[in-house]
């Protein structure tokens, strides 16, 4: 984990700040070593001012016990793991590889099942996790690749993030049975060819869109 000093870097010149990517440089403080998961996973939480991300299989594959860890913002380095399992009828269900909060605290996920996908919602205790799925599924999967989940503060909506693709719904028709309707699903295809690694949002509403290969950072034009 890498944490950098924004006001340090804004007076940095340019090529002494790209090269803080391969070399410690001030401003700039890299945490020890400890076993994560996918990386896409990192989310902060609004609510309890804390950093979680998912500690998994580096295959990715489903393990039956699943663990979310908090990152402290000071050592960079797991303060707290909760370990929990989900089942189906006594059948296992994984958890997600990637997170995000509302400004409410509570954690989202997806997953895909047999082309559908699935929405998670948790409410983190001290010790404990509560975990329920959303009544409603979606019949298309986002994309073919699950790369990371955003939630955007300024209008309520979930946006799930996978190569070339974004959907969005609203967080809160999520609750009870589900009221979601066809209208409240929004689909972005794009012809990049990238990866898009991880989606989050400025307080205005502007999106910021990570993508690989070659890594670069993108800002919407207009706030959503």
């Amino acid at each position: 984990m890498v944490r950098y000093n924004r006001g340090t870097l804004d007076h940095m010149s340019l090529t002494k700040a790209q090269d803080s990517l391969t070399k410690q440089t001030s401003g700039m403080k890299v945490g020890p070593m400890f076993n994560v998961g996918h990386g896409q996973s990192l989310a902060y939480n609004k609510k309890q001012h804390s950093i979680w991300m998912w500690r998994d299989r580096a295959d990715m594959k489903p393990t039956a016990w699943s663990t979310l860890q908090r990152i402290s913002m000071s050592s960079l380095k797991p303060n707290k793991a909760i370990k929990f399992h989900m089942t189906n009828h006594g059948a296992m269900v994984p958890a997600g590889h990637d997170l995000t909060f509302d400004n409410a605290g509570n954690a989202y996920w997806w997953g895909i099942s047999s082309g559908h996908f699935k929405i998670y919602k948790g409410r983190l205790g001290s010790r404990s996790i509560h975990v329920r799925l959303a009544k409603q599924q979606l019949r298309k999967q986002t994309g073919t690749h699950q790369q990371a989940m955003g939630y955007n503060p300024h209008n309520g909506r979930l946006y799930l993030v996978s190569d070339d693709s974004i959907q969005t719904l609203p967080a809160r028709k999520l609750n009870g049975r589900g009221t979601l309707r066809p209208s409240d699903i929004k689909y972005t295809r794009f012809n990049s060819h990238r990866e898009f690694e991880s989606m989050i949002f400025d307080g205005s509403g502007h999106a910021l869109l990570l993508s690989n290969r070659n890594p670069e950072l993108l800002r919407s034009l207009k706030s959503y």
